[in-house]
């Protein structure tokens, strides 16, 4: 990854890894076929910078807590909304008709603090 003034990642990565992996391409399988022998798999590098301290140091499930804090608040915001509702119709201040054709936005699940940290 080039890395300058407008990288959307400023300073060092935390960890750089490299991982090595064995692919099968088109040409080579063809290649194998006319030949009449085994394909040989090309060797490809595939490097990735780790920018965020909670990717890097992710053996202390603190991605996991933040999700499932994130998660409950969520949920919470969503009962609070649904109760008001019923407290309204319940109460007789709003009509019924009119509490169904209220929109509540569903809670955000926890992959969303996943993928955002």
């Amino acid at each position: 990854m080039e890395r300058g003034r407008d990288s959307a990642f400023p300073g060092r990565p935390w960890r750089s890894v490299r991982r090595f992996d064995l692919r099968y391409s088109a040409r080579i399988l063809a290649e194998a076929d006319r030949g009449g022998r085994r394909p040989r798999p090309q060797r490809i590098v595939r490097r990735v910078d780790v920018y965020a301290w909670g990717r890097y140091n992710a053996s202390h499930g603190g991605i996991g807590v933040a999700a499932s804090l994130a998660e409950r608040r969520e949920r919470a915001r969503l009962r609070a909304g649904v109760v008001l509702m019923r407290a309204l119709v319940n109460a007789g201040g709003l009509d019924v008709a009119a509490a169904e054709s209220v929109d509540v936005p569903a809670a955000r699940h926890r992959r969303n603090e996943l993928y955002q940290a």
